[in-house]
């Protein structure tokens, strides 16, 4: 069972759209903390970005698809394809759980920014996104707060402040009901034809997290050594 990923805040209009993502990958099985990661995956030459949640693989191995075997010029022919790929991929992939992909990406059909979902829930339809704000993992007390935070705040600081909400959220919850969020908020804003990104830290545990995964590693390496020397012994 591959490693996890989720917490996802978009604000998406006809002129832009901002996306924000925390950095961390859980493993399934047990819930604890297994990598940082780049989940928000810029395809500049459609003009658009592609991210996941869920499954980790699923998005990656569709980053590499549309890189080395979509021949399109905009997100419009990728959209129009993607469903009968994406089950593809996911059939050959075997995993459990659920996994969505994301587009955000500028449309010559329409002159507009635009959004599509594709879950595997759904069979990998495509599924239009309304302009206005995105919450994932939904939740009712981030709807809430949403709308004032962009007032008070302003996109890019309130997509981060809703993602430290959410990881308060998600953290008083059931360890086996968490999703897992933390490490850093990576950033995309898509505007004018142009994108740029960048990476803020807002919690304060990210050494002390990334210290426990460079443990959970050494202690798995030891025992794949261990059953290695034991099968060639």
């Amino acid at each position: 069972m591959g490693d996890t990923v989720t917490a996802l805040v978009f604000v998406l209009d006809r002129e832009s759209v901002v996306l924000g993502m925390d950095s961390l990958a859980i493993r399934a099985t047990d819930k604890t903390p297994s990598l940082y990661a780049s989940k928000i995956l810029p395809v500049p030459h459609l003009g658009a970005v592609v991210c996941g949640t869920g499954s980790q693989r699923l998005p990656l191995d569709w980053f590499v698809h549309i890189e080395t075997r979509i021949l399109g010029r905009d997100i419009d022919y990728v959209n129009s394809v993607a469903p009968g790929e994406l089950r593809g991929l996911w059939t050959r992939l075997d995993e459990p759980g659920t996994a969505t992909i994301y587009h955000f990406g500028y449309s010559p059909a329409e002159d507009a920014y635009v959004g599509y979902a594709f879950r595997s829930e759904s069979d990998f339809a495509a599924e239009r996104i309304q302009y206005g704000i995105g919450i994932k993992p939904p939740s009712g007390e981030l709807i809430a707060v949403a709308a004032d935070s962009l007032a008070e705040l302003g996109v890019h600081d309130a997509i981060i402040s809703l993602i430290v909400k959410a990881r308060s959220v998600d953290d008083a919850l059931p360890l086996e009901e968490r999703v897992g969020i933390g490490g850093e908020v990576h950033l995309l804003t898509l505007t004018g034809g142009r994108q740029f990104g960048w990476a803020t830290r807002p919690w304060a545990d990210f050494d002390a997290v990334f210290g426990e995964m460079l443990e959970r590693l050494r202690a798995d390496n030891a025992t794949d050594e261990g059953a290695t020397r034991v099968k060639h012994a």
